[in-house]
């Protein structure tokens, strides 16, 4: 059944506050996760409770496979840590991972399209004028890392010059870009955005990109294009190449320099092709090689929730969602996990046929998602959930309510 779109007005500005401010992970109300749009979800959420249009099946008829695959994920690091007698974090862990797996898909993937839209739209509005507000502040204070740690967090950018923004981390402020850049381009493509809007857009998150100086976060961008042209049967106009190269021409040709993390951390290692020189490759490759020579004693259970940084040599968690896990929950969290992944594909899977830009937009975002889950521990933050939901929720939706099928030349820009 689908609601009148007006039936959930009380709560609309409420959650899209919360999508808004979705990537502002430094906005606290406390120093734990639990931000200012966290804050807005649960009393949006609430709100839609009490109107009765929380959507328990966010994912269809694949919405028992998500809530067993979490059930799964959870009870494993639940059963793992009880073994080990390290119950602890198990509550806060499993809180966390409820409220952006299960909360908010409940309350993100509504059965209204023009609700969807606004959502959709009130994230990416966020991101744009974050990456804005970023760099005012940052070249008001001239890039001054004294000034701009004693004013913001020192999080906010970091001795070398790369910027986390308001998120807190650069190679996940460059992972949210490469998120936000999939919804500007449905926009686009929906003709849901002027154009000229658009290009502005994209450069100013593009720049911002750079100033993130991560490589994962520019490969995760390239691979998200590509993503959404192929399966959104994208045409793009010869002028659009033209535009592009005569932009890179005339910057080059002016003699501006890149950011100066972007020429010490990733321009060496795009000119060399050697990803050895790419950042911290080389130490994040030596946590994952020795996570899969601990997995090999944690087939069934694992060591316990956040107990992996005590039993590492390096006394730090390894950046690999799939091996955390696995070594901390064992093979039923690591199954759970491949569980959420598989339903999010899926539901994007099925749309390419009749819905191509729905789907494109669902793959393209899940694309960054699973890159991350190689480089990242835990998931849980709001800033990979809020933008795959999102995404996904577009082909259970769609920007219409009844599917339209494209035609085989697909969408022109």
């Amino acid at each position: 059944m689908i609601l009148r779109s007006d039936a959930l007005k009380g709560s609309a500005l409420l959650l899209a506050g919360g999508a808004f401010f979705a990537a502002y992970q430094e906005m606290r109300p406390l120093d734990i996760l639990l931000t200012y749009s966290d804050l807005l979800f649960v009393l949006g959420g609430l709100l839609l409770v009490f109107e009765h249009g929380a959507n328990l099946r966010p994912f269809g008829s694949l919405t028992p496979l998500w809530y067993i695959s979490i059930g799964l994920l959870l009870g494993g690091l639940l059963l793992s840590s009880l073994f080990n007698g390290v119950i602890e974090r198990w509550p806060i862990v499993a809180g966390q991972y409820f409220f952006a797996y299960v909360f908010l898909a409940v309350i993100l993937m509504p059965r209204d399209p023009r609700r969807w839209r606004t959502l959709a739209a009130a994230f990416l509005a966020g991101i744009v004028v974050m990456e804005a507000a970023t760099f005012a502040i940052y070249f008001y204070y001239d890039g001054n890392y004294a000034e701009l740690t004693q004013r913001f967090s020192h999080r906010f950018v970091t001795g070398a010059g790369r910027i986390g923004s308001f998120v807190g981390n650069p190679n996940y402020h460059a992972a949210l870009i490469a998120c936000t850049l999939p919804f500007l381009f449905y926009f686009t493509a929906r003709r849901w955005m002027p154009r000229w809007v658009a290009a502005a857009c994209l450069l100013v998150l593009v720049a911002a990109l750079l100033y993130t100086a991560s490589n994962t976060g520019l490969g995760a961008a390239v691979i998200v294009g590509v993503i959404f042209l192929v399966a959104g049967r994208i045409r793009l106009r010869p002028a659009y190449f033209a535009a592009a190269a005569a932009a890179a021409l005339v910057y080059i040709g002016s003699g501006a320099p890149l950011p100066r993390a972007f020429e010490a951390r990733v321009a060496p290692a795009l000119a060399s092709g050697n990803i050895e020189e790419a950042g911290t490759f080389l130490g994040r490759a030596d946590l994952i090689k020795e996570a899969w020579d601990l997995a090999d004693s944690t087939l069934i259970l694992g060591v316990g929730v956040d107990q992996y940084r005590e039993v590492s040599r390096d006394r730090m968690p390894v950046h690999n969602s799939f091996l955390l896990l696995w070594t901390e929950g064992g093979l039923a969290a690591l199954t759970g996990w491949l569980g959420v992944i598989g339903v999010l594909a899926l539901c994007s899977m099925a749309a390419l046929q009749v819905r191509p830009l729905d789907a494109a937009l669902g793959l393209s975002v899940l694309a960054v998602f699973c890159i991350f889950s190689i480089a990242s521990p835990h998931m849980y933050a709001r800033i990979w959930m809020v933008p795959v939901l999102l995404a996904v929720g577009a082909t259970l939706v769609g920007p219409a309510a009844r599917p339209v099928r494209a035609d085989r030349q697909g969408v022109a820009f």
